[in-house]
């Protein structure tokens, strides 16, 4: 009979049973029921179901996944140790993690977030006999980034603290000159002398640079230093920037 068959079938010798998989070690074997069985009478023992064994590999992949990525990072760290090392300069250095950072995906977050402030302005027209103290106003608004500057009075304020540059150039022509400094809030900072009379001059230039720290709400501004004749338009420029 086959009920028989099967009662024999559970009292065979342990070597007659099958081999356990090597992937259900340390897992309880699970009953399966025989295929000739009805019911919930006792079936024979047949290997792990396979349900089992996916959700142990699927259990054990996940942690292989998290262990390498773990390695991974933890090598990559060192590399970035090792790549910045020695004696480089802080801008070499800073290319370096830059570089290695950038190959792992990684983005600085304060780069990512900062607002960009500069501007750039040029003499709308020429510039004719100008008044001591009075304010030059390169009205010709070529870039405005933060709209910190300006275009109307020829100032620029800050809108935040920082360290910022600004740069001026003034041009004249033969038998002309033409000074100018820069001021912060009224006080004198850096200045720019551009003379066209001197023996031989021709349409002559000058350009002047600083660096300042400034707190919010700082005002700079080119400002004339005595008289002017002439400044031409376009040739004289002021520009700055948020370092």
């Amino acid at each position: 009979m086959v009920v028989g068959q099967l009662e024999f079938s559970n009292v065979l010798p342990s070597r007659h049973q099958p081999e356990a998989s090597p992937l259900s070690v340390g897992l309880s074997p699970i009953p399966l029921k025989n295929s000739a069985s009805t019911g919930d009478g006792e079936g024979g023992f047949g290997p792990p179901p396979v349900t089992g064994l996916r959700k142990a590999s699927a259990f054990s992949f996940a942690d292989q996944i998290y262990t390498r990525q773990f390695v991974y990072s933890a090598i990559l760290f060192i590399l970035i140790l090792w790549e910045v090392r020695g004696s480089d300069d802080f801008i070499t250095k800073y290319d370096k993690y830059h570089r290695v950072c950038k190959r792992m995906g990684f983005q600085d977050k304060r780069c990512e977030e900062r607002e960009i402030i500069a501007f750039h302005a040029r003499l709308s027209t020429h510039l004719k006999n100008l008044k001591d103290k009075e304010v030059v106003v390169f009205a010709d608004v070529t870039l405005n980034k933060g709209n910190a500057y300006n275009a109307t009075t020829g100032k620029f304020t800050a809108p935040v603290k920082g360290h910022y540059s600004f740069t001026w150039t003034i041009a004249t022509q033969s038998g002309a000159w033409f000074s100018t400094l820069l001021v912060i809030n009224g006080k004198p900072i850096s200045y720019n002398h551009v003379n066209g009379k001197s023996q031989g001059a021709n349409h002559e230039t000058g350009s002047s640079s600083v660096i300042l720290k400034m707190e919010k709400n700082d005002v700079v501004s080119i400002i004339m230093y005595q008289t002017g004749e002439i400044a031409y338009g376009l040739w004289s420029s002021f520009s700055g920037f948020k370092l």
